[in-house]
């Protein structure tokens, strides 16, 4: 079960990086410049950056990022999001970035 949780992770990080066209990569550790994503030792997003995507609605992508059941840390720096009401959806969030 644990294996097909993280090939699902996965499939929404691509679906994440086909509605903002762009590439996310696994990294070890969230750089605040880089767009990238963590994951814990069960294989599952832990933390995403979405550094500089040119993201405007946030609802764009709410939908995946509530299915990432141990999504914690969201760094969303230099977009130009103009309403992050939405972000309450995630209520296991731990930590919001939200620098300009």
């Amino acid at each position: 079960m644990k294996n097909k949780s993280k090939n699902n992770d996965l499939e929404i990080i691509k679906n994440i990086e086909n509605k903002l066209s762009i590439s996310l990569p696994s990294v070890s550790k969230i750089i605040w410049n880089l767009a990238s994503f963590t994951q814990n030792k069960e294989g599952k997003v832990y933390s995403l950056s979405l550094y500089r995507c040119k993201l405007k609605n946030l609802r764009l992508i709410i939908s995946q990022l509530k299915k990432l059941d141990a999504l914690r840390i969201i760094h969303l720096p230099f977009n130009e999001i103009n309403d992050i009401s939405c972000i309450k959806e995630l209520n296991k969030l731990e930590e919001l970035n939200l620098s300009f």
